[in-house]
């Protein structure tokens, strides 16, 4: 279905841009076209007005007292003779290409009016499309979050491949290169045993992406991360969690942001950069999509999770427990099942 959105976006664009070309190509030709014909007309309307164009010179004409009638006339009719014929052949010349010049034009003029024609019919096929792909995109949206509420609800894993089905949303800062995150955040969600099911189009004020990741069931998704973060910046072979820990490096790096895969939420604000990892009750009622505006209210929610739920990496240490609480939190590296 992401192949799909996606090719339809791309014939949307490729079509608007080859239309948006010929028509500017279309245009030139036209202006082109059209001040030829009007020096041309300029210039036989001065050849039949009796004026000279610009840019040329009267003929010289001497004075009948300087030569003598008998010697001027036969000359005098010869050059008027010349030049008339002269000046029929230009006409006729000049006739002849301002017609096929006109000619052109009118071949040119019913080109563009067949382009508007067919800009009008492609433009109106772009507009069925856009509403199609737009009518596709929520569909499957709707699918897939009624697949995520049946997962969170707990349906067992064995049922359908694409029961497990969980949201994932990652926003980043607008001054910094998405592709390092986007890079991070798909790495983690694959060594974590998800899959990308599907991924919306991204938005850009602020930037943000939401996907919808499938592969595990959410229980035992909520196990493996609380056990992730108990292991956070710890020495371990396992991909999953170098590629955990890349995610969290690579947020780090960042002025501000966040990432959610199902349970897992972790968020940058100037101050801390905090991880928690939410119950499946939190997790179905959890908009990430809310916080994109505001990565330090998402903060102050995971704050006030319990300690044993988050981890403020910036100083790696596991956050304070309540002030009515005694010792210190459990161990995470082997979180009890529900």
């Amino acid at each position: 279905m992401t192949v799909i959105v996606i090719l339809a976006c791309l014939a949307i664009a490729g079509a608007e841009l080859y239309m948006a070309r010929s028509a500017r190509e279309m245009a030139n030709r036209l202006k082109k076209l059209e001040a030829i014909a009007r020096v041309h007309d300029q210039r036989i309307q001065a050849m039949t007005g009796g004026t000279a164009p610009a840019g040329t010179t009267a003929p010289i004409t001497t004075s009948p007292s300087s030569t003598s009638p008998r010697s001027t006339a036969p000359d005098r009719t010869d050059t008027t003779g010349s030049g008339a014929a002269d000046t029929a052949a230009q006409l006729a010349r000049l006739a002849a290409e301002t017609t096929r010049l006109r000619d052109r034009l009118e071949g040119l003029e019913e080109a563009r009016d067949t382009e508007r024609r067919l800009y009008a019919r492609v433009d109106g096929t772009v507009e069925s499309l856009e509403r199609m792909v737009g009518e596709v995109l929520r569909h499957t949206i709707g699918q897939l979050e009624e697949a995520v509420a049946r997962s969170l609800g707990g349906l067992p894993a064995d049922l359908d491949p694409d029961s497990g089905t969980v949201r994932g949303v990652l926003c980043g800062a607008a001054s910094v290169s998405p592709d390092p995150l986007i890079r991070a955040y798909e790495r983690c969600a694959r060594d974590t045993g998800l899959r990308i099911r599907f991924q919306a189009p991204r938005a850009a004020a602020p930037w943000h992406a939401r996907y919808y990741l499938a592969g595990k069931d959410p229980r035992e998704l909520e196990r493996d991360f609380l056990a992730l973060l108990g292991g956070a910046r710890s020495p371990s072979g396992t991909p999953a969690q170098a590629a955990f820990d890349g995610l969290l490096s690579t947020l780090g790096d960042l002025p501000s942001g966040f990432a959610q895969i199902g349970p897992m939420v972790a968020v940058r604000v100037p101050e801390a950069l905090l991880c928690g990892v939410l119950t499946l009750a939190e997790t179905r009622d959890f908009d990430a999509e809310a916080f994109v505006a505001e990565p330090a209210a998402l903060a102050g929610r995971l704050r006030g999770l319990p300690a044993e739920r988050v981890r403020d990496q910036t100083t790696d240490q596991t956050m304070p427990a309540p002030p009515n609480g005694s010792g210190p939190g459990p161990d995470l590296s082997a979180a009890p099942r529900p």
